[in-house]
This record gives C-alpha cells, sequence and structure tokens, in this order.
C-alpha cells in the first residue's frame, strides 16, 4: 500500500482500485484500511475536490496519533515536515475553468513532493525531486503490488513511459 501510494504521488494512474473484504477486520488492520482510504482519496480526488486533501490529512494524522502509545516524537517530525514543505513548496494558483475536464489534472496537482522531503533527517533540496522519483519508480515491481497497474494498462491509458520519471529525449 505505501510503495503503491508513493507511486500515486508521482502519477495518480499508477494506482488501481483493489477491492478489500471488510469481513471481520482487527483493530490494527480496520486503521491501516482506512488510513489507506484516505492515501487513496488524496491521490485520486484532489483536483476534483480542492478540499478532499485536508479532510483526509486531518484523518490520516488522528488515526496515527491514535494507534501510537507515544505521540510527542510524531508530533515533532509533523511540525519539522510541514515547516519545510511550506518554506520549499507554495500552493499552485489555480483556476478550475481553464481545465474543466480534468485534462491537465497532474500539472494542477503542481510539484510533486518526494518521499524524502518528509525525512527531516534528510538534506532535501526541490531540484532533486526528480532524480530522487526517477531512482524509486525504477525499483518498483507492478506484477507483485496488486495496488499498481501494469506496463500495459499504463500504455492504453496513454502513458508514454511507465514507472519512469526521468526520460532522456532524443
Amino acid at each position: 500500500m505505501v510503495e503503491a501510494a508513493r507511486c500515486g504521488n508521482i502519477k495518480s494512474s499508477y494506482v488501481q482500485y483493489y477491492g478489500f473484504d471488510f469481513g471481520e477486520l482487527s483493530p490494527v488492520s480496520g486503521i491501516l484500511l482506512n488510513t489507506m482510504i484516505f492515501v487513496g482519496s488524496v491521490i485520486k480526488y484532489t483536483v476534483e475536490n480542492e478540499n478532499e486533501w485536508e479532510y483526509s490529512l486531518v484523518h490520516i494524522v488522528a488515526m496515527t496519533m491514535h494507534v501510537l502509545s507515544n505521540t510527542k516524537p510524531f508530533g515533532n517530525c509533523l511540525k519539522a515536515v510541514t515547516d519545510r514543505l511550506l518554506l520549499l513548496y507554495h500552493a499552485p494558483q489555480d483556476d478550475p475553468f481553464e481545465d474543466i475536464f480534468n485534462n491537465h489534472e497532474e500539472e494542477r496537482r503542481g510539484p510533486i513532493v518526494t518521499h524524502e522531503a518528509l525525512d527531516p533527517s534528510f538534506d532535501y533540496h526541490p531540484e532533486q525531486a526528480l532524480s530522487l522519483l526517477d531512482q524509486f519508480s525504477l525499483g518498483v515491481n507492478h506484477a507483485k503490488n496488486l495496488f499498481l497497474c501494469s506496463h500495459g494498462e499504463l500504455i492504453k491509458l496513454g502513458v508514454k513511459y511507465p514507472y519512469k520519471v526521468l526520460v532522456i529525449k532524443s
């Protein structure tokens, strides 16, 4: 699920819906499943509903705090990451009427924030983003992850270079 969420951050079409059997869930698997549902909402629906990411993020943080026995380290990390993101990234100016059919949804989401940007101990700079994302995506094995689309499915969806961020133009 985490790998799929990271891939969905690169391109939302990488992630495919996978139905779950909601039978009897343990408290932990229930929390994990609900967290993944909120992460999925952030990946798939933030352009169509600008408040979705805020709503989902609040729930993800709340569920994380709920399962931790000591929330102080998480709170400190969250503050450090929030401060970093506010310093490095600004929300794009978005006019939904310029793209009423969501043909440019990926661009409207703004710059991609890498996993490394969320690690306060990593000396992160935004100009590293594409290279870091490319390194990550090259190691993804979509065949072993039921939440990810295959190369063939992505090509049918119009993705020219599946699981590739940096493309050398000849």
